[in-house]
Protein backbone atom coordinates (compact mmCIF):
# COMPACT_ATOMS: atom_id res chain seq x y z
CA UNK A 1 0.00 0.00 0.00
CA UNK A 2 1.41 3.39 -0.72
CA UNK A 3 -0.02 6.70 0.65
CA UNK A 4 0.10 10.32 -1.34
CA UNK A 5 -1.78 13.40 -1.37
CA UNK A 6 -4.09 11.79 -3.50
CA UNK A 7 -5.01 9.23 -0.38
CA UNK A 8 -3.88 5.31 -0.11
CA UNK A 9 -3.70 3.07 -3.13
CA UNK A 10 -3.50 -0.81 -2.61
CA UNK A 11 -1.28 -2.73 -4.99
CA UNK A 12 -4.00 -5.41 -5.73
CA UNK A 13 -1.90 -8.66 -4.55
CA UNK A 14 -1.52 -8.57 -0.94
CA UNK A 15 -1.85 -4.55 0.25
CA UNK A 16 -4.32 -3.68 2.44
CA UNK A 17 -5.00 -0.96 5.69
CA UNK A 18 -6.37 -1.89 8.84
CA UNK A 19 -8.21 1.01 10.63
CA UNK A 20 -7.54 -0.55 13.97
CA UNK A 21 -11.19 0.55 14.57
CA UNK A 22 -13.06 -2.02 17.09
CA UNK A 23 -16.51 -2.93 17.63
CA UNK A 24 -18.28 -0.55 20.16
CA UNK A 25 -20.64 -3.26 22.45
CA UNK A 26 -24.03 -1.77 20.92
CA UNK A 27 -23.05 -1.90 17.66
CA UNK A 28 -24.97 -5.25 17.15
CA UNK A 29 -28.18 -3.48 18.24
CA UNK A 30 -28.64 -2.07 14.20
CA UNK A 31 -28.65 0.71 12.90
CA UNK A 32 -25.23 1.11 10.61
CA UNK A 33 -23.45 2.41 7.35
CA UNK A 34 -19.93 2.58 5.82
CA UNK A 35 -18.87 4.39 3.22
CA UNK A 36 -15.74 5.33 0.99
CA UNK A 37 -14.68 7.58 -1.43
CA UNK A 38 -12.64 5.80 -4.45
CA UNK A 39 -10.76 7.55 -6.83
CA UNK A 40 -8.48 5.77 -9.81
CA UNK A 41 -8.93 2.51 -11.71
CA UNK A 42 -12.86 2.17 -11.63
CA UNK A 43 -12.86 -0.53 -14.51
CA UNK A 44 -10.41 -2.71 -11.95
CA UNK A 45 -12.14 -5.78 -11.37
CA UNK A 46 -11.04 -6.97 -8.31
CA UNK A 47 -11.26 -5.88 -5.26
CA UNK A 48 -12.76 -5.42 -1.76
CA UNK A 49 -12.74 -1.83 -0.43
CA UNK A 50 -13.83 -2.44 2.86
CA UNK A 51 -14.07 -5.25 4.84
CA UNK A 52 -14.27 -6.19 8.54
CA UNK A 53 -11.65 -8.70 9.57
CA UNK A 54 -14.09 -10.94 11.78
CA UNK A 55 -16.59 -13.29 11.86
CA UNK A 56 -18.89 -10.48 11.07
CA UNK A 57 -17.60 -10.27 7.64
CA UNK A 58 -19.35 -6.92 6.61
CA UNK A 59 -18.20 -6.27 2.81
CA UNK A 60 -18.29 -3.21 0.32
CA UNK A 61 -17.02 -3.76 -2.91
CA UNK A 62 -17.26 -0.87 -5.10
CA UNK A 63 -17.24 -3.06 -8.53
CA UNK A 64 -16.06 -6.57 -8.96
CA UNK A 65 -15.10 -8.72 -12.25
CA UNK A 66 -19.15 -8.96 -12.95
CA UNK A 67 -19.34 -4.96 -13.38
CA UNK A 68 -21.78 -5.16 -9.89
CA UNK A 69 -21.31 -3.25 -6.69
CA UNK A 70 -21.46 -5.92 -3.33
CA UNK A 71 -22.37 -4.83 -0.23
CA UNK A 72 -23.06 -7.37 3.32
CA UNK A 73 -23.63 -6.68 6.62
CA UNK A 74 -23.17 -10.19 8.06
CA UNK A 75 -25.72 -11.70 5.49
CA UNK A 76 -25.65 -12.71 2.14
CA UNK A 77 -24.42 -10.67 -0.52
CA UNK A 78 -26.72 -7.52 -2.03
CA UNK A 79 -25.69 -6.88 -5.77
CA UNK A 80 -26.49 -4.02 -8.08
CA UNK A 81 -25.29 -3.33 -11.27
CA UNK A 82 -22.16 -0.42 -11.77
CA UNK A 83 -19.50 -0.34 -14.34
CA UNK A 84 -17.43 2.18 -12.86
CA UNK A 85 -15.55 1.35 -9.40
CA UNK A 86 -15.30 5.20 -8.32
CA UNK A 87 -16.91 7.74 -6.69
CA UNK A 88 -18.48 8.20 -3.40
CA UNK A 89 -20.06 4.82 -1.90
CA UNK A 90 -21.92 5.05 1.14
CA UNK A 91 -24.29 1.72 2.37
CA UNK A 92 -26.73 1.72 4.75
CA UNK A 93 -28.62 -0.87 7.25
CA UNK A 94 -31.15 0.01 9.40
CA UNK A 95 -33.31 -2.94 11.58
CA UNK A 96 -32.93 -5.19 14.57
CA UNK A 97 -32.79 -8.48 12.55
CA UNK A 98 -33.86 -8.46 9.35
CA UNK A 99 -32.70 -5.38 7.87
CA UNK A 100 -33.48 -2.80 4.90
CA UNK A 101 -29.60 -2.64 2.75
CA UNK A 102 -28.88 -0.08 0.85
CA UNK A 103 -25.87 1.64 -1.29
CA UNK A 104 -26.02 5.00 -2.72
CA UNK A 105 -22.91 6.19 -5.15
CA UNK A 106 -22.13 9.54 -5.47
CA UNK A 107 -24.70 11.52 -3.50
CA UNK A 108 -28.63 9.88 -4.65
CA UNK A 109 -27.84 7.32 -7.13
CA UNK A 110 -29.37 3.79 -5.28
CA UNK A 111 -27.49 0.89 -6.20
CA UNK A 112 -28.58 -1.43 -3.95
CA UNK A 113 -31.90 -0.88 -2.07
CA UNK A 114 -33.59 -4.30 -0.95
CA UNK A 115 -35.20 -6.00 2.39
CA UNK A 116 -34.23 -9.17 2.11
CA UNK A 117 -32.98 -10.58 5.21
CA UNK A 118 -29.78 -9.51 6.22
CA UNK A 119 -28.17 -9.48 9.88
CA UNK A 120 -27.39 -6.28 11.84
CA UNK A 121 -23.90 -6.62 13.18
CA UNK A 122 -20.87 -3.79 12.67
CA UNK A 123 -17.78 -5.63 13.34
CA UNK A 124 -16.03 -7.63 16.23
CA UNK A 125 -12.34 -6.90 15.12
CA UNK A 126 -10.58 -4.47 13.13
CA UNK A 127 -11.95 -2.42 9.69
CA UNK A 128 -10.05 -2.80 7.03
CA UNK A 129 -9.91 -1.22 4.04
CA UNK A 130 -8.22 -2.42 0.10
CA UNK A 131 -8.26 -5.91 0.68
CA UNK A 132 -10.45 -8.48 2.10
CA UNK A 133 -11.01 -12.16 1.79
CA UNK A 134 -12.07 -12.25 -1.87
CA UNK A 135 -9.33 -9.83 -3.22
CA UNK A 136 -6.95 -6.66 -2.45
CA UNK A 137 -8.15 -3.28 -4.44
CA UNK A 138 -5.67 -1.95 -6.48
CA UNK A 139 -7.57 1.79 -5.99
CA UNK A 140 -7.31 4.82 -4.46
CA UNK A 141 -9.18 5.63 -1.31
CA UNK A 142 -9.18 9.14 0.02
CA UNK A 143 -12.09 9.23 2.83
CA UNK A 144 -13.63 6.06 4.57
CA UNK A 145 -16.56 6.69 7.05
CA UNK A 146 -18.18 4.20 9.90
CA UNK A 147 -21.37 5.67 11.73
CA UNK A 148 -24.68 4.52 12.85
CA UNK A 149 -27.72 4.67 10.44
CA UNK A 150 -27.69 7.45 8.13
CA UNK A 151 -31.09 8.09 6.94
CA UNK A 152 -31.29 8.81 2.76
CA UNK A 153 -31.58 12.71 3.24
CA UNK A 154 -28.31 12.30 5.56
CA UNK A 155 -26.77 10.28 3.05
CA UNK A 156 -27.17 13.13 0.50
CA UNK A 157 -26.67 15.86 2.62
CA UNK A 158 -22.68 14.30 3.88
CA UNK A 159 -22.28 13.26 0.25
CA UNK A 160 -22.41 16.94 -0.50
CA UNK A 161 -19.90 18.16 2.58
CA UNK A 162 -17.56 15.09 1.14
CA UNK A 163 -17.05 16.14 -2.21
CA UNK A 164 -16.98 19.20 -1.51
CA UNK A 165 -14.52 19.08 0.76
CA UNK A 166 -12.89 16.86 -1.69
CA UNK A 167 -13.48 19.82 -4.22
CA UNK A 168 -11.60 21.99 -2.28
CA UNK A 169 -8.46 19.41 -2.08
CA UNK A 170 -8.70 18.87 -6.10
CA UNK A 171 -9.63 15.64 -5.98
CA UNK A 172 -13.45 15.13 -6.21
CA UNK A 173 -14.35 12.85 -9.44
CA UNK A 174 -17.79 13.94 -9.08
Amino acid sequence: MTHGVSGSTGDGINGYGETALQRPTYSNLGDVSQGIYVVGDGSASIGYELQSNSTDNNVLITRFSTNLAYVRFNGGFKTGSNTDGTGLYISTLTGSTSGNVKLFKNTSTTLIDTTTNDNDYFAHNNWIFLGGAGGYSPRTVNFVLYSTYLTDVQVSTLSTIINTFQTSLGRNIY
